[in-house]
């Protein structure tokens, strides 16, 4: 795998954000529908279901379960090549989008994505608040459901003060309230 990149995927990251204030409607960082480019449904004779999630709660599950995925940070940290940047190119040329595809693990109640943690990454990263996940158990990402008036709703709440840091969201135990810390065994 090739990790090094030719352009700082930051610089991929706020073009895409760009682009996402100039072609997106006027909510484009909590309703997915207002997004410059379109989901699109995964076809074949099993296909997965698709339901709205928020982005803050899918990432803090991704960094409970580490061992089956490196979670791509912030400034591009697990990347894989230069898919971001491709993936920029491919939006803004008009391309469409299939949802990322995750499951949780039961017992540790982390995250894994099985296909799109690129696409997941970038979105984050950009300021979306909520997308469409693919999933082959819709209960296990049940608590992390959300709805287009309650993220607007909280966006809301966080322009009118200052905005809290994500931790300050979590439980004691700094996990999201629906998930379960995974116990450390020595």
């Amino acid at each position: 795998m090739d990790l090094q990149r030719k352009r700082p995927r930051a610089d991929a990251v706020a073009e895409f954000r760009t682009f996402l204030e100039e072609k997106g409607g006027p909510d484009w960082r909590t309703n997915p529908e207002h997004l410059p480019f379109k989901f699109v449904q995964s076809k074949g004779a099993n296909p997965p279901t698709t339901m709205l999630v928020c982005v803050a709660a899918i990432d803090e599950a991704w960094k409970i379960y580490p061992e089956r995925e490196a979670r791509i940070c912030a400034d591009g940290n697990n990347q894989i090549g230069e898919r971001t940047e491709r993936l920029v190119a491919h939006l803004k040329a008009g391309g469409d989008l299939y949802p990322s595809t995750a499951a949780t693990n039961q017992e540790s109640g982390g995250m894994v994505f099985v296909d799109g943690r690129h696409r997941f990454a970038l979105l984050r990263d950009a300021g979306v608040r909520c997308l469409p996940i693919a999933t082959y158990d819709p209960d296990s990402l049940q608590p992390y459901a959300t709805t287009l008036e309650k993220e607007k709703a909280n966006l809301a709440n966080e322009s009118e003060s200052p905005p809290m840091p994500l931790q300050g969201r979590l439980t004691k135990e700094g996990s999201p309230p629906a998930i379960k810390q995974p116990e450390i065994v020595s």
